[in-house]
């Protein structure tokens, strides 16, 4: 079922473009990342959604809601940075949003206990928001817009500023909070985030590039992807771009210790592969062929096109 219809949403700052006529649809029950680099567009589209900002052009459509109005009083969103009140304590601070949110004092009391035991946070109920570390301020955010429960969350990089178990382990929480019903619309830059949606929006400088889920965007790639290395060699980027000038070669992406190849023809790559490393000496390489992960797809689809490819 279709919670929330986004048709052709832009919006300006300026001169500049943040949203170039965005679509897409947030079903019920699922998980949809927006995956894209910073300035993508991402907090924008958020924030249109949270009322913060109005559209320039296009329409949101609330299928199952009256109003816009009836719509947010369903949603909870939770922006980039920390922006409850450093002043007071964790329990002060999910208190004072219940009651923003007219919950009855003792609803409040029973479901402030419980969202502190969700978040592991009951510990630290008397310990004060700006002396919490960067995984306990992310679950306090949360824990706060989950005090007048609602059925969505917009939630704008939740993982940004968090080490990786404390991402780990609220990624565990909105798994939970999925399973008993709440719809996400989420904002991430992490490609191991976007892999945990149910589907995902990429987006590169206000433009939605591609919708799916996960898996059918990786079986969208339209070349195959190989992995180069050099084993024995320390420096490699001179090396790696070179290989990345090779005939048969669409681009390269390099990643660590490896060289991710888009081919457009892998004879000709390993024949140019192997005069190049002729005249480097022959170095020991290793070739082989992958299956494309999402940031290979994104690197694909924000490449600029031929015009032969934008007719295509």
């Amino acid at each position: 079922m279709t919670i929330l219809e986004i048709r052709h949403v832009s919006h300006s700052f300026g001169s500049l473009l943040a949203l170039q006529s965005c679509s897409f649809m947030l079903q019920k029950g699922e998980i949809f990342g927006l995956l894209g680099p910073d300035g993508a567009g991402k907090t924008t589209l958020l924030r249109i959604l949270a009322g913060v900002l109005q559209p320039d052009a296009g329409e949101i459509r609330l299928p199952d809601f009256d109003s816009f109005r009836e719509f947010r009083q369903h949603l909870g969103y939770m922006p980039q940075h920390f922006s409850l009140y450093e002043e007071c304590t964790v329990e002060e601070n999910i208190t004072l949003l219940g009651r923003l949110h007219g919950v009855p004092e003792k609803e409040l009391r029973k479901r402030r206990k419980d969202i502190l035991e969700m978040m592991g946070l009951a510990p630290f109920r008397k310990r004060l928001g700006g002396d919490l570390s960067g995984g306990m301020k992310q679950k306090l955010s949360l824990g706060a817009i989950l005090v007048h429960q609602p059925q969505i969350l917009l939630l704008d990089e939740p993982g940004t500023g968090v080490d990786p178990v404390s991402r780990r382990e609220f990624w565990r929480i909105l798994y939970t909070l999925n399973r008993q019903g709440i719809t996400m619309l989420l904002s991430t830059a992490y490609m191991e985030e976007a892999s945990l949606c149910s589907r995902l929006g990429l987006l590169s400088m206000g433009k939605l590039l591609r919708v799916g889920t996960p898996q059918e965007i990786r079986r969208s790639f339209p070349y195959p992807m190989l992995r180069l290395s050099f084993p024995g060699i320390s420096q490699k980027t001179a090396l790696f771009r070179a290989c990345t000038a090779l005939p048969g070669v669409r681009w390269g992406n390099p990643l660590g210790e490896f060289l991710h190849l888009a081919v457009t023809d892998r004879k000709l790559l390993e024949e140019s592969l192997s005069k190049l490393l002729q005249e480097k000496g022959s170095p020991e390489c290793a070739l082989e062929e992958i299956a494309p992960d999402l940031e290979d797809i994104f690197v694909e689809l924000a490449s600029p096109k031929t015009p032969e490819e934008q007719q295509a």
